[in-house]
């Protein structure tokens, strides 16, 4: 995965900026985001897919799937959390896009996400990913 984002780090804070990027008022809060366990499948042009497995807590689900303002708030804390300043969040529909500064390097998103299953295309210093995630049961 480090080829995709260039440090574990990286990785944390797409997988923390993807997975609060949601809060369309207008769908069921259920519907947002479920807690389980995800499989994402990660490529970049011109790499073969990386595939890993991330836990989205009752927690987290809860705060994705709130308004906007809650969801702006999460996204705010998880970029304060790894050092990082949000500098913007819309919301279209079931889609987020969201920019966050990290020590002088933007990181982007592109998210929509449909209950059990996200789709996010993020790019950070240079390198780009797009995300394809789906839940596969409860968390370990």
């Amino acid at each position: 995965m480090n080829r995709y984002l260039r440090s574990s780090s990286l990785v944390a804070i797409f997988f923390a900026f993807a997975s609060v990027s949601l809060a369309p008022a207008s769908a069921l809060a259920a519907d947002r985001l479920t807690a389980g366990l995800y499989q994402i499948v990660a490529t970049k042009v011109g790499s073969p897919p990386s595939t890993f497995q991330q836990c989205v807590d009752a927690g987290r689900a809860k705060a994705v799937s709130g308004n906007a303002t809650v969801g702006r708030a999460a996204a705010k804390a998880d970029a304060e959390e790894f050092g990082c300043v949000l500098k913007s969040y819309e919301l279209t529909g079931d889609t987020i896009s969201q920019a966050m500064v990290c020590g002088g390097a933007t990181t982007t998103s592109r998210a929509t996400y449909r209950g059990d299953s996200f789709e996010d295309d993020q790019a950070a210093q240079g390198a780009t990913a797009h995300w394809v995630a789906k839940r596969i049961g409860p968390c370990k």
